[in-house]
């Protein structure tokens, strides 16, 4: 599942998506202005959770921003992908994205999919899918949504897509 809910970025029509688990119930009627919001400049931009917490989170986000960089823990920092043009320390990676429900861009998906997929190339895998499984298996806990946090911050994207 957690696969799907980057992948599907690439059949929407829309530009943000929204995320549920099954063991999400809305307790309340759901409205657009809910989700999306128009900035100063009239722009829709998606609203973000404001933070993951609890006791893995750390863990989550740090495998995430690592998946971008290699497949076992510490490649992030090993390669200075923590320290590049943009702050994508694991400290602000919690300010992004939480659990769900979770309002997704498509192009910021599409964008993290993509960046995946050129590791997946480095590291000779046939997909993104298949290399994050790899990575997996090499001892990254990455979660979809700190895929989609790193990989937004990585290329600058998540602030033009949410407030």
């Amino acid at each position: 599942q957690m696969l799907l809910k980057l992948g599907v970025a690439e059949h929407v029509p829309t530009d943000f998506y929204v995320t549920f688990d099954c063991d999400v119930v809305l307790a309340r009627p759901l409205h657009l202005g809910d989700l999306v919001r128009k900035d100063e400049n009239g722009a829709l931009k998606g609203v973000t959770q404001g933070s993951m917490g609890g006791p893995h989170a750390h863990r989550w986000l740090s495998s995430s921003l690592d998946s971008f960089f290699g497949t076992t823990p510490g490649s992030a920092q090993q390669k200075g992908g923590v320290d590049g043009a943009h702050d994508c320390r694991v400290s602000n990676l919690m300010h992004t994205v939480g659990v769900t429900p979770a309002v997704m861009s498509k192009h910021g998906a599409i964008a993290t999919l993509k960046r995946l997929e050129r590791r997946a190339e480095e590291e000779g895998k046939r997909g993104w899918d298949e290399y994050l499984f790899s990575a997996l298996e090499d001892g990254l806990d990455w979660t979809e949504y700190g895929l989609y946090a790193a990989g937004t911050c990585l290329d600058g994207s998540f602030n033009r897509h949410h407030v």
